[in-house]
């Protein structure tokens, strides 16, 4: 079964997560006889207000625990949970500046409840391990030869274009310009025939 401390510090740590502000927790055995502890948190509206209200009720409903009375929900700026052995206050800023519960109860003992934000930053530290440890590790691998990548400065190392492929044909195949004027060298020539000898008759 819980103790009243532990309860307290559920109130404590519900309230946070519905994103309270300057919650605190104080130990008024022997200053009151009303109660033994009390909570005291800011909300930043009156939605927030409600909204951290009920979110206490919420999870201290889950460890059997009901509020003996319950106040102030309605105009959000003040809300009062009553669960007997410890009251919890959620105020608007201006309200809990004008009641000032912390000056009244100033020689109450706090109770040491570790906020939301200083849990979840020792969590954080033990899963950013892994990812140093594989950095360590990748580090500690034989660099791989790249010398496929570095140039070596040499020319001889540096391939060579092929050269384009010379036209099957020679010089002397190609056919001459027309310039559109005949030439000796292009008229062909004639043929001399030698016409027939005549007989004589003797």
């Amino acid at each position: 079964m819980a103790t009243v401390r532990d309860l307290v510090r559920v109130a404590v740590r519900a309230a946070e997560e519905k994103k309270a502000k300057d919650v605190k927790a104080i130990d008024i055995r022997g200053l009151s006889a009303v109660t033994d502890y009390m909570i005291i948190a800011t909300g930043s509206s009156d939605t927030n207000v409600r909204a951290i209200a009920e979110g206490v009720r919420e999870k201290l409903l889950e460890k059997g625990e009901r509020p003996f009375s319950m106040e102030g929900l309605q105009e959000g700026t003040w809300v009062l949970l009553d669960y007997v052995d410890f009251v919890v206050h959620v105020f608007h800023y201006e309200k809990r500046l004008y009641f000032g519960l912390e000056e009244l109860w100033a020689d109450a003992k706090p109770v040491p409840v570790a906020a939301v934000a200083a849990r979840k930053s020792a969590s954080g530290t033990k899963t950013a391990v892994k990812p140093a440890a594989r950095i360590a590790a990748k580090d500690a691998l034989p660099p791989v030869r790249r010398t496929a990548l570095k140039p070596t400065g040499k020319k001889s190392d540096v391939p060579k274009k092929a050269a384009p492929k010379k036209a099957a044909a020679s010089k002397s195949a190609v056919a001459p310009k027309k310039t559109g004027r005949a030439t000796r060298s292009s008229v062909p020539k004639p043929k001399k025939t030698l016409a027939p000898k005549r007989k004589t008759k003797g």
